[in-house]
């Protein structure tokens, strides 16, 4: 978007101004909108064309002028100096959690590595080099791919280097992801059957027990279920309601309870609901059970982690409903999944309420109709 004079604003994004100098075309960056609005970016551009009608390369005397402020300060502009200033600027917007995650990935990953390096002096077999010791770790090492991309790009906008937008090509580097290992779960039905009717017998503490016995019957992941409150649930609606902080994706979701969860949740509230959390932990009401108390609840049963896990609850609903026939969209979403490939605008928590609430009461009759038939081949 072109302005006045020469400057435009490329991308939406840089502040721009194209000039020749002693034959050469040139760009001259002035920041990034809209940490630097219209009103100063004018200013500066207009410094800079005095400085052209005196015959001074702008670009010249502005790298001449950072060189001589670091040897003023006797201390070489680092990578790590440079990538400290553009999280400063990049993750004002960012939850504190998310933004302590980000850094802490920073400064374990890049620091030890370039962290000390002068930036105008890393190069891009640095930056590769950086990445090596994540060659076992897929998804890390394209997240700190892309970190060092945009340290890169910002430096470049700066002109403290001219490495430009390398994360592609970083990405490139790494070696390809293995193939996905799926959590271990049980895949006869049979099986299913006789260890719902293990967990009826669970003997520890009683909330874990509860917390275990509607796992098969939510395809909640252990988060999204132990997190739970009891506000959260509409026990006359008969709907789950997981706010979005709590999900994976970020987004509200909506589980619509079968008479079974119902009435399961309906008895836990004699054990907790005299507080905050459903899933209370027995040392403070105040805190929820954990991952591994509902782990090691599997093992208590006699479960070792190649047999099954508390995710392959969420495995073992998505396999047998596929089975059993059902539209796939609708487990698909009661998953909590969202499809990359279709983007669905309209999506929302209460997507297909009514056939999903269908489809979970046919799931939690087809668990007691596994838990029945187990008993039986029992006797038999």
């Amino acid at each position: 978007m072109a302005d006045a004079q020469g400057l435009y604003l490329k991308g939406g994004r840089s502040w721009r101004y194209d000039y020749a100098f002693d034959g050469k075309r040139k760009t001259y960056s002035y920041g990034l909108y809209p940490t630097v609005g219209l009103a100063e970016a004018r200013e500066r551009h207009a410094a800079v064309r005095k400085l052209l009608s005196q015959g001074i390369d702008p670009m010249q005397q502005k790298k001449e002028e950072k060189a001589r402020k670091r040897e003023e300060q006797e201390t070489p502009l680092t990578f790590e100096a440079v990538a400290r200033e553009w999280f400063d600027k990049k993750s004002v917007n960012l939850n504190a959690k998310y933004r302590k995650e980000k850094w802490q990935r920073i400064v374990k990953n890049i620091y030890p590595y370039i962290g000390a390096m002068t930036m105008e002096k890393v190069t891009f077999g640095d930056l590769v080099a950086t990445l090596a010791h994540l060659h076992d770790k897929a998804d890390l090492g394209k997240r700190i791919a892309q970190i060092l991309g945009q340290i890169c790009r910002y430096a470049t906008a700066m002109q403290y280097s001219s490495l430009g937008d390398v994360s592609r090509m970083l990405e490139e580097s790494l070696p390809d992801r293995p193939p996905v290992k799926h959590r271990a779960r049980l895949t006869d039905s049979h099986e299913i059957g006789i260890l719902l009717n293990a967990i009826d017998e669970y003997d520890g503490y009683a909330v874990t027990r509860y917390a275990l016995k509607i796992m098969p019957h939510v395809f909640l992941r252990s988060k999204e279920l132990r997190l739970a409150k009891w506000k959260d649930v509409d026990l006359e609606k008969v709907i789950w309601t997981i706010p979005a902080a709590n999900m994976k994706k970020r987004r509200e979701h909506i589980v619509p309870l079968s008479r079974q969860v119902t009435e399961m949740l309906q008895e836990l509230h004699d054990w907790t609901g005299h507080g905050e959390y459903i899933f209370a932990s027995s040392h403070s009401k105040a805190s929820v059970i954990s991952d591994m108390t509902l782990l090691n609840g599997l093992r208590r049963l006699g479960y070792t982690r190649e047999e099954m896990t508390i995710h392959g609850f969420r495995g073992v609903a998505s396999t047998q409903l596929n089975e059993l026939g059902f539209n796939s969209d609708l487990i698909e979403t009661q998953l909590a999944h969202i499809d990359k490939n279709k983007v669905r605008s309209a999506y929302n928590g209460a997507q297909w309420l009514k056939q999903r609430a269908e489809m979970m009461q046919a799931w939690s009759d087809y668990l007691d109709q596994l838990k029945a038939e187990a008993v039986q081949h029992t006797k038999v």
